[in-house]
Protein backbone atom coordinates (compact mmCIF):
# COMPACT_ATOMS: atom_id res chain seq x y z
CA UNK A 1 0.00 0.00 0.00
CA UNK A 2 1.37 3.24 -0.91
CA UNK A 3 0.78 6.65 0.56
CA UNK A 4 -1.31 7.77 -2.33
CA UNK A 5 -3.88 5.06 -1.93
CA UNK A 6 -3.81 5.57 1.84
CA UNK A 7 -4.48 9.28 1.39
CA UNK A 8 -7.21 8.47 -1.08
CA UNK A 9 -8.87 6.08 1.43
CA UNK A 10 -8.62 8.72 4.17
CA UNK A 11 -10.12 11.34 1.86
CA UNK A 12 -12.91 8.96 0.78
CA UNK A 13 -13.59 8.03 4.40
CA UNK A 14 -13.68 11.70 5.36
CA UNK A 15 -16.07 12.47 2.48
CA UNK A 16 -18.32 9.57 3.47
CA UNK A 17 -18.21 10.72 7.09
CA UNK A 18 -19.02 14.31 6.01
CA UNK A 19 -21.92 13.08 3.85
CA UNK A 20 -23.26 10.97 6.68
CA UNK A 21 -22.86 13.87 9.09
CA UNK A 22 -24.73 16.18 6.63
CA UNK A 23 -27.50 13.62 6.12
CA UNK A 24 -27.72 13.17 9.88
CA UNK A 25 -28.02 16.95 10.32
CA UNK A 26 -30.80 17.15 7.72
CA UNK A 27 -32.74 14.29 9.32
CA UNK A 28 -32.26 15.86 12.76
CA UNK A 29 -33.56 19.27 11.57
CA UNK A 30 -36.56 17.64 9.89
CA UNK A 31 -37.40 15.68 13.04
CA UNK A 32 -36.98 18.80 15.23
CA UNK A 33 -39.36 20.77 12.99
CA UNK A 34 -41.84 17.92 13.17
CA UNK A 35 -41.44 17.80 16.97
CA UNK A 36 -42.04 21.57 17.27
CA UNK A 37 -45.19 21.34 15.13
CA UNK A 38 -46.44 18.48 17.27
CA UNK A 39 -45.68 20.47 20.44
CA UNK A 40 -47.56 23.49 19.05
CA UNK A 41 -50.50 21.25 18.11
CA UNK A 42 -50.48 19.71 21.58
CA UNK A 43 -50.42 23.16 23.22
CA UNK A 44 -53.27 24.33 20.98
CA UNK A 45 -55.34 21.24 21.75
CA UNK A 46 -54.66 21.62 25.49
CA UNK A 47 -55.93 25.21 25.37
CA UNK A 48 -58.92 24.11 23.32
CA UNK A 49 -59.73 21.40 25.88
CA UNK A 50 -59.56 23.96 28.69
CA UNK A 51 -62.04 26.17 26.81
CA UNK A 52 -64.32 23.18 26.19
CA UNK A 53 -64.25 22.36 29.92
CA UNK A 54 -65.27 25.94 30.74
CA UNK A 55 -68.08 25.75 28.19
CA UNK A 56 -69.27 22.44 29.68
CA UNK A 57 -69.34 23.94 33.19
CA UNK A 58 -71.24 26.98 31.91
CA UNK A 59 -73.72 24.73 30.09
CA UNK A 60 -74.35 22.80 33.30
CA UNK A 61 -74.96 26.08 35.14
CA UNK A 62 -77.26 27.26 32.36
CA UNK A 63 -79.33 24.07 32.55
CA UNK A 64 -79.51 24.43 36.34
CA UNK A 65 -80.72 28.02 35.95
CA UNK A 66 -83.22 26.93 33.31
CA UNK A 67 -84.57 24.37 35.75
CA UNK A 68 -84.82 26.93 38.57
CA UNK A 69 -86.11 29.76 36.39
CA UNK A 70 -88.46 27.60 34.36
CA UNK A 71 -91.95 28.49 33.32
CA UNK A 72 -93.96 30.21 36.04
CA UNK A 73 -97.32 31.85 35.99
CA UNK A 74 -98.68 34.66 38.12
CA UNK A 75 -101.30 32.43 39.82
CA UNK A 76 -98.63 30.01 41.04
CA UNK A 77 -96.54 32.89 42.38
CA UNK A 78 -99.55 34.44 44.13
CA UNK A 79 -100.15 31.08 45.85
CA UNK A 80 -96.55 31.01 47.11
CA UNK A 81 -96.89 34.61 48.34
CA UNK A 82 -100.21 33.81 50.06
CA UNK A 83 -98.72 30.79 51.87
CA UNK A 84 -95.77 32.92 53.06
CA UNK A 85 -98.20 35.60 54.27
CA UNK A 86 -100.30 33.18 56.28
CA UNK A 87 -97.18 31.54 57.77
CA UNK A 88 -95.86 34.89 58.97
CA UNK A 89 -99.12 36.47 60.23
CA UNK A 90 -99.19 39.08 57.47
CA UNK A 91 -102.44 40.14 55.79
CA UNK A 92 -102.32 41.01 52.09
CA UNK A 93 -104.75 43.83 51.30
CA UNK A 94 -103.98 44.07 47.57
CA UNK A 95 -102.00 42.24 44.89
CA UNK A 96 -101.17 43.98 41.62
CA UNK A 97 -99.22 41.94 39.01
CA UNK A 98 -97.04 44.17 36.83
CA UNK A 99 -96.19 43.66 33.15
CA UNK A 100 -93.16 41.44 32.56
CA UNK A 101 -89.89 43.28 32.01
CA UNK A 102 -87.99 41.69 29.14
CA UNK A 103 -84.24 41.17 29.52
CA UNK A 104 -81.84 39.44 27.15
CA UNK A 105 -82.06 35.93 28.62
CA UNK A 106 -84.92 36.19 31.10
CA UNK A 107 -88.07 38.11 31.97
CA UNK A 108 -88.70 39.74 35.34
CA UNK A 109 -92.20 39.29 36.73
CA UNK A 110 -93.04 41.78 39.49
CA UNK A 111 -96.03 41.90 41.81
CA UNK A 112 -96.87 44.92 43.98
CA UNK A 113 -98.28 44.02 47.40
CA UNK A 114 -99.95 46.10 50.10
CA UNK A 115 -99.66 44.26 53.38
CA UNK A 116 -100.62 44.83 56.98
CA UNK A 117 -99.22 43.23 60.10
CA UNK A 118 -99.11 43.85 63.81
CA UNK A 119 -95.34 43.48 64.20
CA UNK A 120 -92.27 44.49 62.26
CA UNK A 121 -90.84 40.97 62.84
CA UNK A 122 -93.78 39.46 60.96
CA UNK A 123 -92.86 41.59 57.96
CA UNK A 124 -89.24 40.40 58.22
CA UNK A 125 -90.38 36.77 58.46
CA UNK A 126 -92.62 37.23 55.39
CA UNK A 127 -89.78 38.67 53.31
CA UNK A 128 -87.41 35.96 54.56
CA UNK A 129 -89.85 33.21 53.58
CA UNK A 130 -90.23 34.69 50.10
CA UNK A 131 -86.52 35.08 49.52
CA UNK A 132 -85.81 31.52 50.75
CA UNK A 133 -88.46 30.13 48.43
CA UNK A 134 -87.32 27.83 45.59
CA UNK A 135 -89.10 30.17 43.16
CA UNK A 136 -86.34 32.78 43.76
CA UNK A 137 -88.07 35.96 44.83
CA UNK A 138 -86.54 39.33 45.43
CA UNK A 139 -88.55 41.54 47.76
CA UNK A 140 -88.06 45.31 47.75
CA UNK A 141 -89.76 47.45 50.34
CA UNK A 142 -91.23 50.56 48.74
CA UNK A 143 -92.67 52.07 51.91
CA UNK A 144 -93.51 51.23 55.52
CA UNK A 145 -95.90 53.22 57.68
CA UNK A 146 -97.47 52.67 61.08
CA UNK A 147 -100.92 53.49 62.30
CA UNK A 148 -102.77 53.12 65.55
CA UNK A 149 -105.92 51.05 65.45
CA UNK A 150 -109.38 52.41 66.26
CA UNK A 151 -112.72 50.84 67.14
CA UNK A 152 -112.41 47.08 67.54
CA UNK A 153 -108.77 47.21 66.37
CA UNK A 154 -107.05 48.97 69.31
CA UNK A 155 -103.48 47.75 68.52
CA UNK A 156 -101.02 49.49 66.28
CA UNK A 157 -100.63 48.21 62.73
CA UNK A 158 -97.76 48.28 60.28
CA UNK A 159 -98.60 48.91 56.62
CA UNK A 160 -96.03 48.13 53.93
CA UNK A 161 -95.92 48.37 50.19
CA UNK A 162 -93.62 45.79 48.61
CA UNK A 163 -92.55 44.88 45.14
CA UNK A 164 -91.83 41.16 44.86
CA UNK A 165 -90.01 40.04 41.72
CA UNK A 166 -88.99 36.72 40.23
CA UNK A 167 -87.11 35.73 37.09
CA UNK A 168 -88.46 33.57 34.28
CA UNK A 169 -86.03 32.00 31.83
CA UNK A 170 -86.65 32.88 28.18
CA UNK A 171 -86.54 29.99 25.69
Amino acid sequence: MDIKSLNRNVVVNMLVAALLLGANFLVYNYQMQKYRRLQETKDYETKKNAVIEVINRLEKKLFAYKKILGKKDAAELVNVISRAASSSSVQISSIQPQPEEEQEFYNRLSINLNITTSRYHNLGKFISLLEKSPEIFNARIVSISGRTGSGDDKGSRLNAVLTVSTLIYKE
